[in-house]
């Protein structure tokens, strides 16, 4: 995802890079500049829509997103991780050379959701989740 916009208080000042993340149970989180934002229900398509974990306080912030990227990083164990969307995507451990699979989180679960890539470059994505 890329950041489209970002709405603040006149109160609040961000300034670094954002962190896609999800939470434990799946769901997509963006960590920026020390807060947190969780995706709203409003979210359609490749537009999404974040809105401060305080929103039900008084802090109005959220982010808005567009076009669904991968992002390369790595889980917290140094492991090479794929993040699509709302998806987070491990590295195949019995791949090796140029081609490599990727498998969604939740393989063990029953998720059957890949992505295939030559060389850090996108080849096919079979991007049917069952969670």
């Amino acid at each position: 995802m890329s950041i489209y916009c970002i709405t603040t208080s006149n109160k609040c000042r961000f300034s670094g890079v954002p962190v896609f993340s999800t939470t434990k149970n799946g769901k997509p989180v963006i960590l920026f500049d020390g807060h947190r934002f969780n995706q709203h229900s409003n979210s359609k398509g490749n537009r999404g829509f974040f809105v401060c974990v305080k929103w039900g306080t008084a802090c109005r912030a959220s982010i808005r997103t567009v076009n669904d990227e991968p992002i390369y990083t790595v889980s917290k164990y140094g492991r090479p991780v794929i993040q699509l969307g709302p998806y987070r995507y491990n590295r195949h451990s019995r791949c090796k050379g140029p081609r490599v699979q990727w498998l969604c989180c939740k393989w063990s679960s029953g998720c059957r959701a890949s992505i295939t890539t030559i060389e850090d470059c996108i080849v096919k994505v079979a991007n049917i989740h069952h969670h």
